[in-house]
Order: C-alpha cells, then structure tokens, then sequence
C-alpha cells in the first residue's frame, strides 16, 4: 500500500484545495443562477418552465375535463423521479458493499470499515456516498410533492357547496401552482447532486481530474440553463406582467366559480 493511501504523503495537502475548490464552484454557479432565476427569470429555462407549469396548473383548473391527463403527467413525472431515487440508492448501497469487502475483520467477527486505509481514502468514498443519498433524498421529496399534488389539482367544487367552499378549492390551485414548482426544484438539486457525484467518482484515481470534470458540468450546465427571451418568446416586461397577474388571488377564483348556479 502506497503512503499516499495510507496518508502518510504531504501531498494530500493538494486534495484539500482542490476538491473544496470545485465544490465552491459548482455551489457559486448555481447561486449565481438562483439569483439569475429571481431577477430575470426569462433568460433561464428554469425560469420559463416554471411559468409553463403554473400556467398548467391554472388551464387544468378551469377545465375539469384534463383532470386524467394532469394525472397520467404526474405519474410519469412520479414513475422517473422513482427510477432515478432507486439508481441513487442502489448507487449507494453497491458502494457500501464494495466497501465492505475492501474492509478487514476484526478478531471479534466485526467488519472494520476501510480499515488499513487513509483518511484521505476514507473521506472520498464518504463524499461519494453522501452525493447517492442526496439525490435519492431530494427524488423521494419529488415523489411527496407529486402525491400530495393529485389531491390538490384535481379537486372539484359542488354545484350545491357555499360560496366560503368554492374559495378554500380555489385557493387549493395556488397551493397546486406551488407545489408543482417545488417538486421541479426538488427534481433539478437531486439531477444535480447525483451529476456532481462523477468530478467526485474521479476524484479517487487523482485529484486533477476533478476540477477537469466540474469544469465541463458546469459547461453543459450553463448551455442547458441559459435561454434567449426570442426563444422564449417573451419579453421581460411581459414576462413580468404575467407574474403580476398570476399572483393576485382573484385569477384562478372566477374559473372555479364559474359553475355556480
């Protein structure tokens, strides 16, 4: 066993900067694009899909009629959420089971986990292992929302319920509207945790592979998320507008209203 494993090598120091520096990248880089998302969300795909989405929620709501569409949507959204949280933990558990035949056994019967091996070695295979159940946890926060969300949109005012009735349901598709974009943002940390997980994997055969990979995620990152507003076919004071009208209460209400007698 080389000293580097066993952590007797100095030169551990470059892991020390390099890895915490690519994780400080990729972090700023979607905070820069959170805040990018917040001022001119038009210029980012995740800012037009989270206004295609409402808009979808709302035309589900006024016409009762794509309710089994809206809930075909949700369990094909549900059925790849699920999918990609079991390659996650199965990502994981596969890991944790190498580990374990990699490990000694002790005279007691007990697996030492790594043992013989430098905390350097140690702290790799926990990084990795912790970027699996990220994304599984943020995937199964993407299933809570989704099934929480067939319940909310497609709930059904009575022709014969009182007026105080029809306002709760229609303040229920806000509450749809809402969690449909929290699912997305559950979904898009948990594809990103997991992506993340690769600069980690190569991180164990040498550390100036790492800030190599980061680079190029963070290249495709920022392909994938910026968007022209002529694509986008709006502009940003119209794109504004929108906001201001999808926010007041007084939207969805009427459409939900609409078979009062």
């Amino acid at each position: 066993m080389t000293s580097d494993v066993n952590g007797r090598d100095p030169s551990y120091l470059t892991d020390l900067v390099v890895a915490p520096s690519c994780l400080l990248m990729y972090v700023v880089y979607h905070l820069l694009l959170a805040r990018r998302v917040y001022r001119k969300p038009e210029t980012t795909v995740i800012g037009i899909t989270r206004r295609a989405r409402r808009d979808w929620v709302y035309g589900i709501a006024s016409d009762q009629n794509y309710a089994i569409i809206a809930v075909q949507t949700l369990r094909n959204w549900l059925m790849a959420a699920s999918m990609l949280g079991s390659v996650a933990i199965s990502l994981s558990v596969g890991i944790m089971a190498l580990v374990a035949t990699l490990s000694r056994t002790r005279e007691d019967g007990e697996i030492a986990f790594l043992s013989g091996w430098g905390w350097l070695f140690r702290m790799k295979i926990a990084c990795l292992i912790t970027c699996f159940i990220g994304a599984f946890i943020s995937f199964l926060e993407v299933m809570r929302y989704l099934k929480h969300l067939t319940f909310f949109i497609t709930t059904i005012a009575p022709r014969d319920c009182n007026r105080k009735v029809k306002e709760r349901i229609a303040s229920n598709v806000h509450i749809a509207a809402s969690m449909i974009n929290r699912a997305a943002l559950c979904h898009t940390i948990g594809l990103r945790v997991l992506l993340f997980s690769f600069p980690v994997l190569v991180w164990l055969f040498t550390v100036w592979l790492m800030p190599v990979f980061t680079l190029l995620l963070l290249l495709v990152f920022q392909c994938r998320d910026d968007e022209s507003e002529e694509y986008g076919g709006m502009t940003a004071s119209a794109f504004a507008r929108d906001v201001e009208q999808q926010s007041q209460d007084e939207e969805v209400e009427p459409l939900l209203l609409a078979h009062e007698p």
